[in-house]
């Protein structure tokens, strides 16, 4: 299956191209956009041990993205997730063998990039917000409304795209920095 990220950057570029004209807060924009140019090539892994929660998130999310995959366990999650790289991982934090917290180690270790929402009881939120030092994406309480996991996982996907926007600025900057420095070493060694 094709990563919707390869289109990613082209399809964000063409979209704030055209937000002048628009009129709308550039972040209600951009999700718009995302949605509409992207909502059904976003792959997700829903994982849940609970078969009816499970059954519950992947029936919210069908009609708006490509739910390809879902796993009962973290040692499932990581070995479908190598398989396909999916675009976002809804993961429940508490599951028997293998918890959330490893999982999330487990994911990240092999892709640093991976989108990950925690799924939470109300009761674990102190726990849940100790995923974001980790690295995850975001976290949602359960129960939780449809809109509000679709609405944050466009956003998911938005603010992993903004990361990688300031790394690729950064990383312009340091090369032009570079270039500029072993110019002005040539130049005081002419």
């Amino acid at each position: 299956m094709a990563n919707f990220s390869a289109n990613f950057p082209e399809a964000i570029h063409e979209m704030l191209e055209n937000i002048k004209t628009k009129g709308i807060s550039k972040k209600n924009f951009v999700l718009e956009a995302i949605k509409e140019k992207l909502g059904k090539k976003i792959s997700i892994l829903v994982v849940d041990d609970d078969d009816e929660w499970r059954e519950i998130i992947i029936e919210q999310l069908k009609d708006e993205f490509l739910v390809t995959g879902e796993a009962t366990s973290g040692s499932e999650a990581i070995r479908l997730y190598k398989q396909e790289h999916f675009s976002v991982v809804i993961l429940d934090v508490l599951m028997p063998h293998m918890d959330g917290v490893e999982t999330v180690k487990e994911i990240l270790a092999y892709n640093p990039d991976a989108v990950i929402i925690i799924l939470t009881a109300l009761g674990q939120i102190e726990y849940a917000l100790n995923f974001g030092k980790m690295g995850v994406t975001d976290y949602l309480v359960k129960p939780f409304q449809k809109d509000n996991l679709i609405k944050r996982i466009y956003e998911a996907i938005w603010n992993r795209y903004c990361k990688h926007q300031a790394a690729y600025k950064k990383l312009k900057t340091l090369i032009k920095e570079s270039k500029e420095l072993e110019e002005e070493n040539k130049e005081k060694k002419d």
